[in-house]
């Protein structure tokens, strides 16, 4: 795979997003310049009114550098780029005070999306932020509906567009788990989390937090 890489990038050298230095599509003086948005950040004004208990948000979308880590690693799947996005999930992580036996899940693409994309990347970022912090991933949830993509609609259109979209994988939720980590890549109203929520909370899951990239 080395050497792969190394002909690949021999062909296709590698650029950094931010400062366009070769090598890397994030080099190491960028990437220690990643600020994270403050713990107390709140995603939405009227955040008490949703299912889940808090949306925890690591970086400012408005930053052209974000967005370009996070479209470039959503459309293309480059490794270099899990590494670094699961990096910063897990530094923000270490600010929240997670249980010891929290749950880390996700919210899933459609089986059809997956197949189209070739990987679910917040499946990705959701297992190797489990390996980082040593902590269970389970994939509780299940999209059934194959439905618009969020961006494209206003706030009552993305609410319906989100009905009944994911179901429990499990019968009944492990009575071990005192709270459930749910990862996303990028929130917009916070539709598909409480959605998601929602479905977790029927399952007997009591505690919901959620931890994202950026809100849009």
């Amino acid at each position: 795979m080395k050497i792969l890489d190394y002909i690949l990038d021999f062909i296709w050298p590698r650029f950094c997003l931010s400062c366009k230095k070769e090598g890397s599509l994030c080099c190491a003086q960028c990437q220690k310049k990643i600020e994270l948005l403050d713990i107390s950040y709140q995603a939405w004004p009227d955040e008490e009114k949703f299912i889940f208990e808090k949306c925890y948000v690591c970086l400012d979308f408005q930053q052209i550098f974000t967005q370009k880590l996070i479209k470039t690693f959503k459309y293309q799947y480059i490794q270099e780029l899990s590494t670094v996005l699961s990096d910063i999930l897990y530094r923000q992580s270490q600010k929240i005070n997670l249980p010891a036996n929290t749950i880390i899940s996700n919210i899933p693409l459609h089986l059809k999306k997956k197949k189209q994309r070739g990987f679910d990347q917040t499946e990705v970022l959701a297992k190797n932020l489990s390996q980082k912090i040593n902590l269970p991933y389970q994939k509780l949830l299940k999209r059934i509906k194959f439905n618009k993509t969020q961006a494209r609609l206003n706030k009552a259109e993305r609410l319906l567009n989100v009905e009944n979209i994911f179901t429990n994988t499990q019968k009944m939720c492990d009575s071990e788990a005192a709270c459930v980590l749910l990862i996303d890549d990028i929130a917009t109203t916070g539709a598909t989390l409480n959605e998601a929520a929602r479905v977790l909370k029927l399952a007997g899951y009591s505690h919901i937090i959620a931890l994202v990239l950026a809100k849009n």
